[in-house]
């Protein structure tokens, strides 16, 4: 990848196509993100999970710009153990994969969101890690 290149030309997506991504599109992204994305603390556990169409209909209310969903096809959801660092951490490693998704051409934009119990009470997630990024 051309990170110099990627990150002047990548743009925060506020409007997604109803276009999903396709199954080799994710395994690209999840073998991506298990085999080489960028980690600042290795030893900090994380999850990434991926989620359809559907998941925006989950995730209103719960995440987004006060309260507004930035609907989108797909959405990725960034676990981790709990630690001090943790945030920092998965910031880090989100912006490498975001970085990942620019070069297949994919849009994609930070979601915001307050409360990870809610997020993984209304994604069905049970899982004693954080959740710290969509």
């Amino acid at each position: 990848m051309n990170y110099s290149a990627l990150i002047q030309n990548r743009k925060s997506a506020r409007e997604f196509t109803d276009r999903e991504i396709t199954f080799a599109q994710m395994e690209t992204i999840q073998n991506y993100y298990y085999n080489s994305v960028r980690r600042l603390i290795p030893e900090i556990k994380t999850e990434l999970y991926a989620f359809g169409p559907g998941t925006g209909a989950a995730l209103e209310g719960a995440a987004g710009y006060n309260q507004f969903l930035v609907g989108a096809p797909q959405y990725l959801v960034l676990l981790s153990e709990k630690h001090d660092l943790a945030g920092i951490n998965a910031g880090y490693m989100m912006q490498d994969l975001l970085l990942k998704l620019a070069d297949m051409e994919l849009d994609s934009c930070w979601l915001t969101f307050t409360d990870s119990e809610d997020i993984k009470g209304v994604l069905g997630i049970a899982s004693d890690m954080d959740v710290v990024a969509i």
